[in-house]
């Protein structure tokens, strides 16, 4: 309306300067309004009937006529444009608080998403929440609607109540009476449970709901699962929690309104409407945003603290392994040791089982050469019982100092082992907690000591009996030889020989043989024949 005021005031001299006419009889024009042109005209005609009109003033009167017809139509189309310009302008206005609207909305929502769960759960931040929320209703324009407008608007409020309804992390009434009345509704179990509480702080004859929390009514049930999960309880309970939900938006909605009255009077300095979106802005989005980065230093410490406690948890279970490990070490012997150990029983095995050093082969599992034809079980392999073995059949121990048992058992089966085969260390003399035994340590070295003696003496007896071996070599060497040469001599008794000196003959030929070897006698007397 405004513009439209404006152009009619600037249209008036323009008008008034068109055509060379005078500016006067113009503006007379101008003002007056269309009506006034047809009356004048129309009584023209009426007089026209009484007296003739010259043709210049017919003329005239004809080019007055087109020329108001020709303002009108002017003036019709400059107020459309005006209309049509006001609309625009207004449509600017309406898109740029629906825009500002939108964005407040979806900030709110967002940081509303991002704010921590522990903020659900402490009441009094809760309630600042809601709070910061309806700040930003109000600076929507929507918090102050009328109820029927508000309904076609939304609200953040539903948003604040999914928010508070989370079945895992949200917000947890404390405390709430129940009147008795809708107590009685509630099952028995329910009933003594609030009864109860009542009377533990000391309200007697009430009904007290000690924690109250959202929670799903109906829970999704396989077909083959019978069992009744439904409790009816649940609809009620979530119903007083609907309803102080809303309780506690109307009171946030107050306490807005009081603080808002407080921030306003801080900026004086603006006009109302500023100074009240500039108070909306902190009191809303800008204590959300505060409050998210807030949460997230806080998610990021705990998050460092947890990853903190894990590593130190991973040492002290690093620690508590390596522990147990060299609880359950044992020393192995060295390589030369064991070529040595392995080199007496080779020797041993020698003695035993003559110059092939092992033992007969057992015979097959199915051995054919004998007329009956009966299987025949090869002797079984021992059974591994300690790890020292396991490792040892595996081919594991190879170069290895030390190795790891599994559990106290198999430790003082191994130790065992080790002290049969004569390896005395004083690193295997240790009790769970790690302390030397020193006294089995000192009874196991004077044990060993007497095994030593007798690889020594075992050592001993390999050697005379290589020097026997020996000998008895040289000596079959010898018989042989003699033997050999036996039966190159002359037979006692040959032709023209005298008795007694075949006899010498005879008697010195036996002397020889036995001078090389007594066992000689039997090839003396086949000599002798």
């Amino acid at each position: 309306e405004a513009a439209l005021d404006a152009g009619a005031a600037e249209a008036a001299p323009r008008e008034g300067r068109r055509a060379g006419r005078a500016p006067a009889a113009r503006a007379a024009v101008v003002r007056a309004p269309a009506w006034a042109f047809a009356a004048r005209s129309s009584g023209q005609k009426r007089r026209g009937a009484a007296m003739s009109l010259s043709h210049a003033e017919w003329e005239e009167q004809k080019l007055r006529e087109l020329e108001d017809r020709h303002y009108e139509l002017q003036e019709t189309r400059r107020r459309e444009q005006l209309q049509k310009r006001a609309r625009h302008q207004r449509s600017k206005v309406e898109f740029k608080n629906w825009l500002l609207e939108k964005e407040s909305k979806e900030r709110a929502q967002q940081l509303l998403a991002k704010l921590g769960n522990e903020r659900r759960r402490r009441r009094e931040q809760w309630f600042e929440v809601a709070i910061a929320l309806s700040a930003v209703d109000r600076l929507r324009g929507v918090g102050n609607l009328p109820p029927e407008e508000r309904k076609k608007r939304k609200l953040l409020a539903d948003d604040f109540y999914r928010w508070s309804k989370d079945p895992e992390h949200g917000h947890e009434f404390e405390n709430v009476p129940v009147d008795q009345e809708l107590a009685r509704t509630f099952t028995a179990n329910a009933q003594e449970i609030m009864s109860e509480y009542a009377e533990q702080l000391d309200r007697a004859g009430q009904y007290i709901i000690p924690s109250l929390k959202y929670s799903i009514p109906k829970v999704k049930q396989a077909a083959h699962d019978k069992r009744n999960l439904f409790n009816p309880d649940k609809i009620k309970y979530n119903k007083i929690f609907v309803r102080l939900l809303r309780q506690e938006w109307a009171r946030a909605n107050v306490e807005m309104e009081v603080r808002l009255d407080k921030l306003c009077a801080r900026f004086s300095d603006l006009d109302a409407d500023r100074a009240e979106a500039r108070a909306l802005g902190i009191l809303g989005l800008n204590r959300m945003a505060k409050w998210v980065e807030e949460d997230e230093i806080e998610a990021k410490t705990i998050d460092e603290n947890r990853q903190r406690e894990n590593k130190e948890d991973a040492k002290r279970e690093h620690s508590r392994f390596v522990a147990k490990k060299e609880r359950f070490k044992v020393r192995l012997p060295d390589a030369s040791e064991e070529a040595d150990l392995d080199e007496v029983t080779r020797r041993r095995q020698k003695i035993l089982f003559g110059a092939a050093g092992q033992a007969a082969k057992p015979a097959g599992r199915m051995n054919f050469a004998k007329a009956d034809g009966v299987s025949v079980r090869v002797s079984r392999s021992k059974a591994a019982n300690n790890s020292i073995d396991i490792l040892n059949a595996t081919g594991s121990l190879a170069g290895s100092r030390y190795a790891y048992c599994l559990n106290s058992g198999d430790l003082e089966l191994a130790r065992r082992k080790l002290l049969d085969e004569g390896h005395i260390y004083k690193e295997n003399f240790k009790d769970e907690d790690g302390d030397d035994l020193h006294e089995e340590f000192l009874s196991a070295r004077q044990s060993n000591s007497k095994k030593a003696r007798m690889r020594q003496l075992l050592r001993q007896r390999e050697e005379k009996a290589q020097e026997a071996f020996d000998a008895w070599r040289v000596q079959k060497a010898l018989k042989e030889k003699a033997v050999e040469a036996l039966e190159f001599v002359d037979k006692p008794g040959r032709a023209g020989q005298p008795p007694k000196v075949a006899e010498q003959h005879w008697r010195y030929v036996g002397e020889q043989l036995k001078a090389v070897d007594p066992t000689l006698l039997g090839a003396w007397v086949s000599w002798s024949e």
